[in-house]
């Protein structure tokens, strides 16, 4: 890929929150956007569980939700203070991408730019070459599947590559249901996918030819 001029953006973590890291550019209507609406896709899962009683579900799950909403407004408040310079920055990360969320991972960090769907890993300065473009080949092969992130753009020389982002319900395997529709489910999200990734290589035998 043709190299290209970089700019730069700063990320910081919030104190008493997880490894998330978020952008100061961003504004606090862009992060509500993604805290909320979003549904936070980085948030645990709540462990949902099925209820006696339809008023105990209900119960169950405004106790869940309010103390979300609750957890995500501090975090709104405490960002606009780092972002209006009402408190002092800790910790700064230096990314070359724009995204809402960065959540550190092996060698580098995952930036993630929800409104356009983008995923982008940059490595850490110092990693071998070879080791980012085997990364990169990998990702192009296992693209080839069709419910796998699909990578777009990648640089080998400046240490990046770019795939789209496949969002997932985080209480999906919590939600309640008859075991009717459990199986079905289990066959459409997990007996296809599984045949395809069985049939995806062809066998290979660990015994020498004779």
């Amino acid at each position: 890929m043709k190299s290209i001029r970089l700019p730069v953006f700063e990320y910081i973590p919030i104190r008493g929150r997880d490894r998330r890291l978020f952008c100061l550019k961003q504004s606090l209507a862009v992060l509500a956007w993604v805290l909320y609406w979003h549904k936070d896709p980085f948030r645990p899962g709540s462990g949902l569980v099925q209820k006696k009683s339809k008023l105990g579900f209900l119960v169950s799950w405004l106790r869940r939700n309010v103390g979300i909403f609750r957890l995500n407004f501090r975090l709104l408040i405490q960002f606009a203070c780092y972002k209006y310079k009402l408190r002092s920055l800790g910790t700064v990360v230096y990314l070359p991408f724009y995204g809402q969320i960065v959540v550190p991972v092996h060698k580098g960090y995952k930036i993630f730019d929800f409104p356009k769907g983008l995923v982008r890993k940059w490595f850490d300065k110092g990693v071998d070459p070879r080791i980012i473009s085997n990364e990169i080949e990998q990702m192009r092969y296992i693209s080839k599947i069709n419910f796998a992130p699909s990578i777009q753009k990648w640089s080998v020389e400046e240490g990046w590559y770019e795939e789209n982002f496949i969002s997932g319900s985080i209480d999906a395997s919590y939600a309640p249901m008859d075991s009717r529709t459990l199986l079905k489910k289990f066959s459409n999200d997990v007996v296809q996918p599984l045949n395809e990734l069985i049939f995806f290589q062809k066998p290979k035998s660990q015994y020498p030819e004779q």
